[in-house]
């Protein structure tokens, strides 16, 4: 059986808050305890969208053209990450607001 596969991008969420003895996270410790942590992971825009979009096409946002949350939906961009998990067998899904 594969194992299951679940990314989560969130926004706002800073290191220095999710490693402060003080802010008591315990889903989020038993997801990272369970899975993979990337320590040294960084984003190479701050803004969610064109991030997300980086993230999930392998390429640099800006050389996409997607540098606000907003772009024309007539704009097509490849997604191999999402393919190359459905080519191994996944069920893909995108949720976000």
């Amino acid at each position: 059986m594969e194992p299951d596969i679940l990314v989560i991008m969130c926004d706002q969420l800073r290191y220095d808050c999710l490693t402060n003895p003080v802010v008591i996270t315990p889903n989020l410790d038993r997801l990272r305890e369970g899975g993979i942590c990337f320590h040294n992971a960084y984003s190479q825009t701050p803004v969610c969208v064109p991030a997300r979009h980086s993230f999930i096409s392998g390429e640099d946002a800006f050389s996409m053209g997607i540098e606000e949350n907003y772009f024309p939906r007539e704009k097509e961009i490849a997604y191999p990450l999402a393919r190359e998990v459905r080519d191994q067998g996944y069920y893909t899904c995108a949720i976000g607001s």
